[in-house]
């Protein structure tokens, strides 16, 4: 995926979900940037690598039992 597509659907994400937390917290202000760094790196690398995560959390019995042997 390109680079700045990337980073601005993470930037989206981090900023939504912190702008949530900061409405509906429980008043700590701290917490909200916090969230935001969170949110963003993580959905960074889940977009990133999403054909790694889509193989690792595969739900296909015959392939995981193809890969892990008799």
């Amino acid at each position: 995926m390109n680079r700045a597509l990337r980073y601005g659907v993470a930037l989206t994400v981090g900023l939504s979900v912190a702008g949530l937390v900061a409405r509906f917290g429980n008043g700590d202000h701290s917490l909200a940037p916090s969230v935001f760094l969170i949110y963003a790196a993580t959905t960074s690398l889940v977009v990133a690598h999403r054909g790694t995560w889509r193989t690792f959390f595969d739900t296909d019995s015959d392939r995981k039992q193809r890969v892990l042997g008799p």
